[in-house]
């Protein structure tokens, strides 16, 4: 089977440029004696499509160190270290890390908890109230 393969490739590739160049034109010739002459076929117009309304996309971004600093201290959220309890205690394991962004126009804490079955968990934390506003990746 191989074999009859690689004799045909070698067949294709031994047959010169103008050999191709005649073989398709013949075959166009026939196709086109036959009524096949070349049409433009346009494709049909896409369908429109409806508007469907979505929620916004909630813009998040969060704070470099030196920001968070400033922001607590003029603003008196939620201390640093407290989100950091909280979590770990909700997010039952410990915190590797946390960062205080901004979503929309409210502060939250987004603590990193590294759970001891080594699932790492999101807590999000109100940086005004301190109260737990969700966990990703808690199942």
């Amino acid at each position: 089977m191989f074999r009859s393969r690689s004799r045909h490739v070698l067949r294709m590739a031994s047959m010169t440029s103008a050999t191709l160049a005649l073989m398709s034109g013949i075959v166009l010739a026939t196709l086109a004696g036959a009524g096949w002459a070349a049409t433009v076929v346009e494709p049909p117009p896409a369908p429109k499509r409806s508007v469907v309304e979505t929620e916004p996309v909630p813009k998040r971004a969060c704070l470099s160190q030196s920001e968070t600093r400033e922001v607590v201290a003029a603003r008196k959220l939620f201390a640093p270290f407290s989100a950091l309890r909280t979590a770990a205690a909700r997010g039952h394991g410990e915190t590797i890390g946390v960062r205080l962004c901004r979503l929309n126009e409210e502060l939250i804490y987004e603590v990193t908890v590294l759970r001891r079955d080594g699932r790492v968990v999101k807590v999000v934390i109100d940086a005004v109230s301190g109260k737990i506003v969700r966990i990703l990746n808690d199942r």
